[in-house]
C-alpha cells in the first residue's frame, strides 16, 4: 500500500461488519501506553485517538524543530554575511577616501583613480558616517556584490520554508484539534464529532472494516437540510506503522478483542485503574464536545431507529 493512499478519499472501499460480531476475549498484558490507539480507559468509557496523532508525532513536531532550526541558521547567516560587508565596506571608505580623495576632487575622470573606487566608493567619500540606508544602496546598486537580487530571493526563499515548517508543525503540533472515538459502556453508544457535528452509532452494531490495510469505523451524523442519514469514517491508531497505513491481522485482531472485551465486561476485565495518556507538555488545542450534542444524539438515534425499521 503506497504511503500516499489516504483512505478517507474511498469510503467506496469500506465493508462494514458488527463490531460485536468480531475477536475473542482480550486476554494479553500489553502495557497501556504500548497500545496506542488509547486515549482513555475508565469505567463509564474508553476514548480511542485517530491515526492522525502519529503522523503529529512522526512529522509535525520534528517538523518544527527543522523550522526553527532552519530560521536560526539562515537568520544568523544573513546577518553575519551582511554585519562583515557592511563592517568591511565601511572600514574600506576611509583608505580610499585618504587615497584617493583629493585626486576625485581635483578630477573625477582622473585615471589613476580605480575604476571600481568611483563606482563603489566615491560617492560616500567625505561623509561623516556611512548608515545601513547606505550600505543597502550601495548593496542593491551591485557596488558590494554581482549578484544582490539572486541572493536575497534565496534567503527569502529559505525564510519562507522555515516559516511553512514553523506554521505548519506548531499547529499541528499545539492546535489542531485531533479528533477521538468514545466508547460510552453506560450507554451502549459509540460517537465522535467534528466541527460541531456529531456522529454515532450503537454498540455492537456499529461497522468495521477495512479500507485498504487500514482498519475503519463507520458511524453516522443527521444532514438537517435533507433529514437523512450521512456516514462519518474514523480510524483508530492501530498500527504499528500508522504514518504508512499498514498494520498486521495480529494488532488488528487485539484491537478488536480490547475494545470487545472493554465493552462487554468493562475495565477491571482489562486494567484494575483507570488509565490516561500522557499529554503534551505543551498544548492548546481543546476539542470539547458541541454544545448541543444530546440533542444531536437523540436525533440521530430516532434516525437510526427509523431506518432500522423501515428495512427490517
Amino acid at each position: 500500500m503506497s504511503i500516499f493512499f489516504n483512505p478517507a478519499k474511498h469510503p467506496h472501499r469500506l465493508k462494514p461488519q458488527p463490531l460485536g460480531e468480531q475477536g475473542e476475549r482480550y486476554n494479553e498484558d500489553w502495557p497501556m501506553p504500548e497500545l496506542d490507539f488509547l486515549e482513555t480507559v475508565d469505567k463509564q468509557q474508553c476514548i480511542l485517538v485517530d491515526k492522525e496523532i502519529r503522523r503529529r508525532d512522526a512529522f509535525a513536531f520534528p517538523g518544527f524543530i527543522t523550522g526553527i532550526i532552519v530560521f536560526i541558521m539562515v537568520f544568523h547567516f544573513v546577518f553575519m554575511d551582511h554585519y562583515n560587508q557592511y563592517t568591511t565596506f565601511k572600514d574600506d571608505i576611509p583608505y580610499y577616501e585618504k587615497k584617493y580623495g583629493n585626486l576625485y576632487l581635483e578630477n573625477p575622470n582622473d585615471p589613476k583613480i580605480p575604476p571600481f573606487v568611483k563606482n563603489e566608493y566615491s560617492l560616500f567619500f567625505y561623509q561623516d558616517s556611512v548608515t545601513i540606508l547606505d550600505y543597502f544602496n550601495a548593496y542593491y546598486s551591485r557596488y558590494i556584490t554581482s549578484t544582490p537580487y539572486q541572493d536575497t530571493l534565496f534567503f527569502l526563499t529559505m525564510f519562507i520554508m522555515s516559516f511553512v515548517l514553523l506554521g505548519l508543525g506548531g499547529y499541528q503540533s499545539f492546535f489542531k484539534k485531533n479528533p477521538i472515538l468514545v466508547f460510552n459502556r453506560e450507554r451502549n453508544l459509540v460517537y465522535t464529532w467534528r466541527k460541531n457535528k456529531v456522529f454515532i452509532a450503537r454498540y455492537p452494531e456499529i461497522g468495521i472494516g477495512k479500507i485498504g490495510k487500514t482498519l475503519t469505523f463507520q458511524l453516522f451524523g443527521l444532514d438537517k437540510s435533507k433529514q437523512t442519514l450521512v456516514s462519518e469514517l474514523f480510524f483508530p491508531n492501530v498500527y504499528v506503522y500508522s504514518v504508512y497505513n499498514t498494520s498486521t491481522d495480529y494488532h488488528d485482531q487485539r484491537f478488536i478483542n480490547f475494545i470487545n472485551t472493554y465493552m462487554r465486561e468493562g475495565r477491571d476485565a482489562i486494567i484494575p485503574f483507570d488509565y490516561h495518556r500522557k499529554k503534551p507538555k505543551v498544548y492548546f488545542g481543546k476539542n470539547p464536545p458541541p454544545a448541543d450534542f444530546e440533542q444531536q444524539v437523540k436525533q440521530i438515534l430516532a434516525k437510526l431507529d427509523q431506518e432500522k425499521k423501515h428495512h427490517a
